[in-house]
């Protein structure tokens, strides 16, 4: 394999449409429209423009609502689920912005909302893989996305991971750490994440 870049921890692709652009056996046969315009998008405009797909969680082929699901398990098109530890338990559904709201601007429809109800000490992802390691190869590429946090004591942190994939080099995934947000200024409403790495 030619490895993934990797987008984690976050709550707000290549020359051919794979198997999570298109529905699996466990959805329709069929993508939606919305799935194939956001792949015309990403393949007209180039990848310096937007490499997220499904980026407003508004397609959900598999169900708007997952609960307890596991570790790599599917939600929202493209996004998966991250843990490091089977005893954290959620429900991931897909929510509705109140219309009129303007506090995430550029009117979204949809979020994804993760509502924890049983928590660990080791940490939980929201994943997105961009096909191949070399996509954003010497260039400067930034992760942008809200989030907010309505209870708990939970923070939130982008990271941007390349994974080189079998015998690449380095042979151990690369992380780049961005700055979190802790509950104080997460539970006062919608934060902007702005996260960018060099080359």
């Amino acid at each position: 394999t030619s490895g993934v870049h990797s987008v984690a921890d976050m709550v707000t692709g290549g020359s051919v449409i794979d198997d999570d652009t298109f529905a699996t056996a466990s959805a329709t046969t069929l993508a939606t429209s919305e799935s194939i315009k956001a792949y015309a998008n990403l393949m007209g405009n180039g990848v310096n423009r937007q490499a997220i797909i499904n980026g407003n969680f508004d397609v959900w082929q598999r169900g708007t609502s997952f609960v307890n699901p596991i570790n790599t398990q599917y939600l929202a098109d493209r996004w998966f689920l991250g843990l490091v530890s089977s005893a954290w338990a959620a429900t991931a559904s897909q929510k509705a912005f109140t219309v009129g709201q303007t506090d995430v601007p550029n009117n979204p429809k949809f979020y994804l909302e993760l509502n924890i109800t049983t928590s660990t000490t080791t940490y939980l992802a929201i994943n997105q893989r961009i096909e191949n390691v070399r996509t954003f190869s010497g260039t400067t590429c930034t992760l942008s996305f809200w989030a907010k946090v309505a209870s708990g004591t939970i923070a939130v942190a982008p990271n941007l991971i390349q994974n080189f994939g079998s015998g690449g080099t380095p042979s151990t995934p690369v992380t780049t750490a961005g700055t979190g947000k802790t509950l104080s200024e997460l539970t006062n409403g919608w934060w902007f994440f702005n996260q960018t790495s060099a080359p």
